[in-house]
């Protein structure tokens, strides 16, 4: 099943763990990168729980063990752990840990959501925070926090930009009915306004509460080509089970780090912020490792948030190569000087937020079998 996984967190305590991690190899040294995860919400960071930053982190470290090469200047650093956080769901218990972790002698922070609390001690401690989508407003007056950039769950550029190749091909203009469910009219009136940038006609919809029938009536009278459907990734498969009809068009939605929309009863379009069929590669991962080696360790396809951890250890890979040295505070300035290929885009910091991300993906759901697609499917026997 594909699982584009949003990270659940941290269980109660304020403990650290090293969690069974891989070792990768090194001679009689004290000197040891470490790096420190800190989760989200409420459950346990453990090495063995489906949690795909961690994961994508994991899936980093034992590749340093078959990484053509020397990664790391052996006079800076001979060996990697990581260090996962513990924390209650209180802001006490949090900032309790977080700062256990600070002091543990970490050299950067990795975490999947920018929370106040972990920039905080990012900043008072002197030791870079590496997440998603940090607001602009705080990576102007903190100087530790680094921003990598997927786009949030639902935006509906990343259709448009996985479907750049489609609309190229096509011989005539692409007919899309966008149905907007309850909480997602303002995303709805900006996929229309972004589709007629595109040269794409559309037609917007919003569905009343939970129910959509109304909605998709208006939209199966446009005639459409595709019928995008913006709501909770479970909602859009719940809708498509209940009320989708053999007549009509592919049915899409986007789906984000935060996203598992299940084993899907029909075909699904899924735009994602990620590419685990990427081409891309470079440092450490070439094209197609991350994945393969991904599949191996977990039965699964990754998803956005486990590339989002790789590409976060990957970034403070090349930094310590620019600092030599393990020291926080000299990573961070680093950091800031970063330009490396990767699985997740160029890896390169402007006003410490990444300057591109990856470029978006579509895939087609049966089931729970994933295609990487460049074209939109038949109705027939849909």
């Amino acid at each position: 099943m594909f699982a584009l996984l949003l990270l659940a967190g941290i269980a109660v305590g304020s403990r650290l763990s090293a969690q069974a991690e891989p070792s990768v190899p090194s001679s009689a040294s004290s000197k040891v990168l470490v790096l420190g995860v800190v989760g989200s919400t409420s459950r346990s960071l453990a090495a063995t729980s489906p949690d795909d930053f961690l994961r994508g982190i994991r899936v980093w470290q034992a590749h340093l063990k078959t990484a053509s090469g020397t990664v790391f200047d052996p006079n800076v650093a001979r060996s990697v752990r990581v260090i996962v956080a513990s924390t209650g769901s209180s802001t006490s218990s949090r900032l309790a840990a977080v700062t256990v972790l600070a002091r543990s002698g970490v050299s950067a922070i990795l975490t999947p959501s920018p929370s106040p609390v972990v920039l905080r001690i990012g900043q008072r401690f002197h030791v870079p925070v590496l997440s998603s989508a940090v607001p602009k407003s705080l990576l102007a007056t903190d100087r530790f926090a680094f921003s990598l950039s997927p786009s949030r769950l639902g935006d509906p550029q990343l259709l448009y930009n996985a479907m750049r190749g489609l609309l190229i091909s096509r011989r005539r203009r692409l007919r899309i009915a966008i149905v907007a469910g309850r909480g997602w009219a303002a995303i709805g009136q900006q996929a229309s306004q972004l589709a007629q940038q595109q040269g794409i006609e559309s037609k917007l919809t919003t569905a009343r509460g939970s129910d959509p029938r109304s909605a998709l009536a208006q939209a199966r009278r446009f005639g459409a080509d595709l019928l995008y459907v913006l709501a909770r990734p479970a909602l859009v498969v719940s809708w498509q089970r209940r009320y989708r009809r053999s007549s009509d068009p592919p049915w899409a939605t986007t789906l984000s780090a935060g996203s598992d929309p299940g084993t899907v009863g029909r075909p699904l379009l899924a735009a994602v912020q990620w590419n685990p069929f990427t081409s891309q590669g470079g440092m450490i991962f070439s094209a197609g490792t991350f994945t393969a080696d991904y599949e191996k360790a977990y039965n699964a396809l990754p998803g956005t948030s486990a590339a989002e951890g790789a590409a976060s250890a990957l970034a403070v890979s090349a930094a310590v190569g620019i600092a030599h040295s393990t020291g926080p505070a000299r990573i961070a300035a680093a950091l800031a000087e970063i330009a490396a290929p990767s699985l997740f885009g160029e890896l390169q910091f402007h006003r410490q937020a990444q300057a591109e991300g990856p470029p978006a993906g579509l895939l087609l759901i049966r089931g729970s079998a994933v295609t990487q697609t460049t074209s939109l499917p038949s109705r027939k026997g849909r």
